[in-house]
């Protein structure tokens, strides 16, 4: 049965000023699983051009009523931006209990957890990580691009600045090391063209 509009927005903002007032983290995190659940329930009250429940809140009306249950809980419009990325992750996980899986891919959504795809991820890094960190060497082109592609994306996630930022015995080592690995890559270039 699906419960009064007004009642399920009254939740939403008891829960969000729940999160908003907790002094634990766990209070916290129950907090925002209210209010994602509360967030969902919603959802059945917003119809969308096919004649279903907005399951992707993507009719403007629902968007609407989002936005007013965020400004009727009176918060800040930075916290309230925090607190809507947060929810974004507990309401996945509502909608992945409550719909069926063709409905879920219907909506373009994975069946799996937000953890347990950072699990499969983790999985791959090890298996990658034991397969850079030592032995023989790489054969294939396969291989020799996968750690390439792996090096090079992981270097652009170091900032300049924020090497420039480390204390100076700190950033001389990182700058050695990086000074090494392009001394390397270098090499292997040239002597790769002959």
């Amino acid at each position: 049965m699906v419960r009064p509009l007004g009642e399920v927005t009254k939740d939403i903002v008891e829960a969000l000023h729940a999160i908003r007032d907790a002094s634990t983290e766990q209070e916290a995190v129950n907090a925002r699983k209210r209010a994602a659940e509360g967030f969902v329930e919603a959802r059945e009250h917003f119809v969308t051009e096919d004649g279903g429940p907005d399951w992707a809140a993507k009719t403007g009306a629902y968007r609407n009523f989002n936005s007013h249950t965020y400004k009727l809980a009176g918060l800040d419009p930075k916290v309230a931006q925090t607190l809507r990325a947060s929810a974004r992750y507990h309401v996945g996980n509502v909608l992945r209990d409550r719909l069926p899986a063709e409905e879920l891919e219907r909506l373009g959504l994975r069946q799996s957890r937000p953890r347990e795809r950072m699990a499969e991820v983790r999985a791959s890094q090890y298996e990658t990580l034991k397969r850079v960190g030592g032995g023989a060497s790489f054969e294939t082109s396969a291989e020799v691009g996968e750690v390439l592609a792996l090096f090079t994306t992981t270097l652009k996630r170091v900032r300049p600045a924020t090497v420039a930022a480390f204390g100076r015995t700190e950033r001389t080592e990182i700058v050695r090391q990086l000074r090494a690995l392009a001394g390397r890559a270098t090499q292997v270039a040239d002597e790769a063209m002959g």
